[in-house]
């Protein structure tokens, strides 16, 4: 005869101090039973009034590597994508998920947005570093939940500052003030805001205007450069030279596709960008990416 029995474990204690327990396996209490049916309740008080005498520690010795094997099988069946994907630490900035990615671990720029912008230079025990614009910035802070990030200008080291490219991927916060910078210029006023630098191999002399940037003549070269508003504050009023306000920390704004990420997120998966168009974000999740949420496939959950 055979007969299909769920079976339920549960914990319970053998000893008066409940230090001791012992898995009692029992089955569903509307199970149908045919002929003899007490004689398989006996043999299950029997087996129960055994592991009472003895503990459960073999049981348990033979139940943890079901465990370990059922989760390292269900781990290997994960998505390629969605193992790439996981969470990740860059210098001193841990716990680093979508927009950015890094090629110094083994996380694919399609884990982030997968523009250059996004791609950071991690160093153990170092400042996280990111470009723009061909320009190193120190990333000092990152909140993923506002979508902002604090950076500074890596040390000029006699090279000219360049312009921030303003996108739809990053943008300006209100702690950040614009300065304007004029190189070859020809000022018939003259300005006490220079500084030198080298730019194409040449010694420039860019300056700072507080009012009036038409000083210079037509064919000297405009260039804005963020701040921080203090910086800012500072270099207005004469109390700071161009060349520091210029490595003072700033806020920006990044891209992350909001809301939809955290669709994604709250699903289980994990946010990534298509690997042939990044503007288009994907959910990767552990049976294979989904637009935008996971699908969860009815049959047997998962409890590890």
């Amino acid at each position: 005869m055979t007969v299909t029995v769920t079976v339920t474990l549960r914990c319970i204690p053998v000893s008066t101090d409940e230090t001791l327990y012992i898995i009692l396996a029992t089955t569903t209490p509307n199970i149908k039973m045919y002929h003899g049916d007490h004689k398989y309740k006996n043999l299950l008080e029997s087996e129960v009034q055994q592991s009472r005498r003895h503990g459960c520690l073999l049981f348990l010795f033979y139940l943890i590597p079901f465990i370990t094997i059922f989760q390292l099988s269900y781990a290997h069946d994960d998505d390629i994508h969605f193992i790439s994907c996981a969470p990740f630490d860059c210098g001193n900035l841990p716990n680093i998920s979508y927009s950015f990615w890094t090629d110094q671990q083994y996380r694919p720029s399609y884990c982030g947005y997968g523009d250059e912008g996004f791609k950071l230079k991690c160093m153990q025990n170092q400042p996280t570093v990111m470009t723009l614009a061909s320009q190193h910035f120190q990333v000092l802070r990152l909140n993923q939940s506002r979508d902002s990030l604090t950076i500074k200008g890596v040390e000029l080291n006699s090279t000219c500052p360049q312009q921030i490219l303003i996108t739809n991927l990053f943008n300006y916060s209100e702690t950040a003030e614009n300065i304007i910078l004029l190189y070859d210029c020809r000022s018939r006023g003259g300005s006490n805001y220079s500084f030198s630098c080298r730019k194409g191999g040449r010694e420039m002399f860019p300056v700072l205007f507080k009012e009036d940037e038409n000083d210079c003549d037509e064919s000297s070269e405009k260039v804005e450069i963020p701040v921080g508003k203090k910086a800012f504050d500072n270099l207005m009023s004469g109390t700071s030279a161009v060349n520091e306000s210029l490595i003072e920390p700033f806020d920006m704004r990044y891209f992350s596709y909001g809301v939809y990420c955290k669709l994604c997120r709250h699903s289980g998966g994990r946010c990534g960008s298509n690997e042939s168009l990044h503007s288009v974000l994907l959910c990767y999740c552990r049976d294979r990416p989904h637009r935008l949420k996971c699908q969860h496939a009815h049959g047997m959950p998962c409890f590890f």
